[in-house]
């Protein structure tokens, strides 16, 4: 493949990109004119990175915090917001022609993160998506800060300020929001597990009686996984 290029003070004005350049993410540099024995391997030749196309991450999410009743337990979607020791909560809508909600995937909470991105989304086909978020404090509506959510599909509302951005995944393969882990906190209802909360935003003095810390665990996933049609 060949192309123009200029690059100001070197002279070089064409480069040739091989077979391998476009499969490995780089290419070779030539001097105009250059001969085949040049761009064979002389010391006439330089070398120019060319980034090769990522692909998101896609991937679940497990609570470690041993000897507790959490530990290993999926991080999953429901009611707009997530938890543990409850189940994901999916839905797709029925009697839609050319819709075959038997192809979605409607038990298991994946997420889905852009290379070098901090926003966080839930891994949907709804037109519009759903992203993950964690609320800001609000004293007008009374929301507290701290809690991680999701948007409803197609209108993308919030109760109360939303803070999008800040999710990371750490060298040691776990989510973070601001760089800092989370606490799963009881709540009080039958079969309701343990709402989840950001150690950034919600201070340990703060976080309730029965709060426990935790650490989520990325689990990568193919990328070809079956994605949700919505989470509910």
């Amino acid at each position: 493949m060949n192309a123009d290029l200029f690059l100001s003070g070197c002279g070089v004005v064409q480069y040739i990109a091989t077979d391998e350049a476009q499969t490995k993410g780089s290419c070779t540099i030539f001097p105009k004119n250059a001969t085949e024995t040049i761009k064979d391997g002389s010391s006439d030749s330089w070398t120019l990175a060319v980034p090769v196309e990522k692909t998101p991450k896609v991937f679940g999410g497990i609570a470690l915090r041993s000897a507790s009743p959490i530990h290993f337990a999926n991080v999953n979607a429901a009611e707009l917001q997530f938890f543990l020791n409850k189940n994901t909560s999916t839905y797709c809508p029925s009697g839609v022609e050319g819709l075959d909600c038997s192809a979605f995937n409607s038990n298991q909470t994946i997420f889905t993160q852009a290379v070098n991105s901090t926003t966080l989304s839930l891994d949907v086909t709804v037109p519009g998506g759903q992203q993950v978020y964690v609320t800001d404090c609000d004293e007008k509506s009374g929301q507290l800060a701290g809690e991680l959510k999701f948007t409803q599909a197609h209108p993308a509302f919030t109760p109360g300020p939303a803070l999008y951005e800040g999710f990371t995944i750490s060298a040691a393969g776990d989510l973070q929001f601001e760089n800092k882990d989370w606490f799963a906190c009881p709540i009080n209802e039958p079969n309701s597990g343990y709402g989840i909360w950001s150690v950034a935003r919600l201070e340990g003095s703060n976080a309730g009686e029965g709060c426990l810390g935790f650490s989520f665990r990325v689990v990568e996933l193919d990328e070809k996984v079956k994605t949700a049609w919505q989470y509910s």
